[in-house]
């Protein structure tokens, strides 16, 4: 089934990981790591713009009414605070890049508009910077 797109508002948006001021290179790799570097990438970024808040805290804080047990829920189901430091530092090793102390790791968001069948950068933003303390 075909549908026509009538918004007059052709923007999207994407999001990067770069190493040292590198954009670390995903689409390259195989579909399904592609995939799920994308998904994984744009997920962290939300969950960092959102202060740690993701839909599955949203989900449970509505539907949990016993604190106790929704306590013990959010800790199986959604990551720990570390994970901000140690996530993006996992990211640069899954795409088999080297990292050391000292590297500078950041993540942006791009948004961009399509005009005349070209997107053109509209804006970025920058979602989180860190220096590597523990390459682990």
């Amino acid at each position: 089934m075909f549908s026509n797109n009538t918004a007059k508002d052709f923007s999207t948006f994407t999001y990067a990981l770069k190493l040292n001021g590198n954009i670390v290179k995903i689409t390259d790799d195989f579909y399904l790591k592609k995939d799920f570097s994308e998904n994984s990438l744009q997920l962290f970024s939300k969950w960092i713009i959102a202060d740690g808040n993701d839909l599955m805290t949203n989900l449970l804080e509505r539907k949990i009414t016993d604190s106790v047990k929704r306590s013990s829920y959010l800790k199986k189901l959604t990551p720990p605070e570390s994970t901000i430091g140690t996530w993006p530092v996992w990211f640069v090793k899954f795409h088999k890049l080297p990292v050391v102390v000292g590297d500078e790791i950041e993540v942006w968001k791009y948004n961009f508009h399509l005009k005349e069948k070209a997107f053109i950068l509209t804006d970025s933003t920058l979602v989180t910077e860190q220096i590597v303390t523990d390459e682990k």
